[in-house]
């Protein structure tokens, strides 16, 4: 309707500001906790979406020297608005067909799974597997009564399957309409061909006739996880001051629930695009959200 599209418009404004040369840059509300931006993302249509993916970029260097603390470990997984067609036909091939073999619904992803896999290990289709910069796909488990983790954060069985490998390559998404600047020179100056994503690669590890065969992933960070070290919040996001970054009303109310909210305030959330060759490529592929865990 047009109310929800003014609504989600509204909303993709607060993320998205004039850079010096005047195109459009990523910022991120500074009042905003991650579990308010992820509320935000959901909220978007794919084409917002898209835009906004396309203004973030892969971790910096700085993040790259320390990517095993900073992006290792286990990311919740949200599928995002891929219009009103593809939405139905993405959560049936993600949610039922993609971890058929031993698990149920997609639950998200394990990057860099190395650290806990033994040289001997096997990839999906039996072979041994070297590569330190790997992940793996999570879902949640069929034989799991309920599939949805419990409020309380009670823990559900995690089966995981799918692997992929894990680099920082130029994306294959790029602007359609190349935007020629009215410089001196004349020159094309437009630099969406230099940005650069997460790009989480699948053939490695599926037979020739798998489905999931030419699956690519890209990932690009909206909000980078919290520091290895820092010196105000330890790495569960747990503030060790005297004083959280974000207080919610009185200063002195250092309550649980305080607590809770300093760790999603932490998270790191990254903007994803998952597409394969026989559904359209990477022009049409499907949004999706990666929240990191506590």
């Amino acid at each position: 309707s047009s109310s929800s599209s003014s609504s989600s418009s509204s909303i993709l404004s607060q993320y998205v500001s004039s850079s010096n040369t005047g195109r459009p840059a990523l910022t991120i509300p500074p009042n905003k906790s991650s579990k308010e931006i992820i509320s935000d993302l959901e909220q978007l249509k794919r084409k917002e979406l898209m835009e906004l993916f396309l203004l973030c970029d892969a971790p910096t260097d700085d993040d790259m020297d320390d990517f095993d603390c900073r992006y290792s470990g286990a990311w919740d997984g949200t599928l995002l608005d891929d219009n009103e067609v593809m939405t139905p036909i993405a959560n049936f091939i993600t949610n039922s067909l993609f971890g058929i073999r031993h698990g149920g619904k997609w639950a998200g992803k394990q990057l860099n799974m190395m650290s806990s896999l033994s040289s001997s290990s096997k990839d999906d289709n039996g072979n041994n597997s070297n590569n330190s910069n790997i992940g793996i796909n999570r879902f949640y488990s069929t034989r799991t009564k309920n599939n949805d983790e419990d409020q309380d954060g009670i823990n559900v069985d995690i089966e995981l399957e799918h692997s992929f490998a894990i680099s920082i390559a130029p994306s294959s998404l790029r602007r359609r309409r190349r935007r020629v600047d009215d410089d001196d020179d004349g020159n094309d100056n437009d630099d969406d061909d230099s940005k650069k994503s997460i790009m989480l690669n699948y053939s490695p590890y599926q037979g020739i006739l798998s489905p999931w065969k030419t699956m690519v992933d890209e990932l690009r960070v909206l909000k980078p996880p919290p520091p290895p070290l820092n010196t105000s919040k330890s790495r569960k996001g747990k503030s060790t001051s005297t004083s959280s970054t974000r207080n919610k009303g009185n200063n002195n109310n250092n309550n649980d629930d305080d607590d809770s909210d300093d760790d999603e305030d932490d998270r790191g959330i990254l903007l994803c695009v998952g597409s394969m060759a026989w559904s359209g490529g990477y022009w049409n592929g499907t949004p999706f959200l990666l929240v990191q865990r506590d």
